[in-house]
């Protein structure tokens, strides 16, 4: 598969999160997920930071720690960090061959580089 498919897909299933975490409410937070450990709330938190923390790995700084830091996150934090996300992506220079992703070793390249 080439990187502009990856990239195509990547943009059209945050699209698509971005616009099921918009009808999530307030009540819907404390809900489990299939992953027993996880309530929605956490699962959202947990996916605002890794937005986030690809959104500097793709700039070339996935490697500063605050990056990838979990805080708590409703959908509308949700809603920034998908769109920065998508707009990090987009910019002309990436993807890097090589980004800095903490949770699996600095300067690991991902496999579809």
């Amino acid at each position: 598969m080439l990187i502009n498919d990856l990239l195509a897909h990547h943009r059209a299933v945050v699209r698509t999160s971005v616009e099921i975490v918009s009808r999530v409410t307030a009540e819907d937070l404390d809900r489990r997920t299939p992953c027993t450990e996880w309530t929605l709330a956490g699962l959202l938190a947990h996916m605002t930071a890794q937005h986030h923390g690809f959104a500097a790995a793709a700039r070339g700084h996935g490697a500063d720690p605050n990056a990838w830091e979990v805080r708590s996150a409703g959908p509308d934090e949700y809603g920034v960090a998908a769109r920065d996300v998508l707009a990090a992506f987009a910019e002309p220079e990436v993807p890097h061959p090589e980004f800095n992703l903490p949770e699996f070793g600095a300067g690991r390249s991902p496999d579809w580089a």
